[in-house]
C-alpha cells in the first residue's frame, strides 16, 4: 500500500513539496494565486501541487526528505497475556 498525502498541507509542507520559499507561498496565497483556507494557519489542498508540476509520489518523496511527512504507523498488536501458573 502506497502512502497517501494528507488531506490538507501546511505552508511548510507545500513549500517543501514544490521547492519554493514559505514566504513566496504565503504571498501567492494572499494574491489568490494558490487556493487555501480562508483563515490562518493556511491549509492547502494537495490538488494545488499540480499547478507546480508535482505529483503525489514526488511530493511524498520531497516531504519525507525534508522530515515533514511520515507514513502512518501500523497499528500495534496487543501483547500476548502471560501464562498463568497453576498453584
Amino acid at each position: 500500500m502506497s502512502p497517501i498525502l494528507p488531506f490538507q498541507l501546511t505552508v511548510a509542507q507545500f513549500a517543501a513539496a514544490v521547492q519554493r520559499c514559505q514566504i513566496t507561498i504565503r504571498r501567492d496565497i494572499r494574491a489568490k494565486k494558490i487556493a487555501a483556507s480562508k483563515r490562518k494557519p493556511y491549509r492547502i489542498h494537495p490538488r494545488e501541487l499540480t499547478a507546480f508540476g508535482v505529483d503525489a509520489p514526488l511530493a511524498i518523496a520531497r516531504l519525507t526528505d525534508a522530515g515533514l511527512f511520515s507514513p502512518p504507523a501500523r497499528p500495534a498488536t496487543p501483547a500476548p497475556e502471560p501464562a498463568q501458573s497453576a498453584a
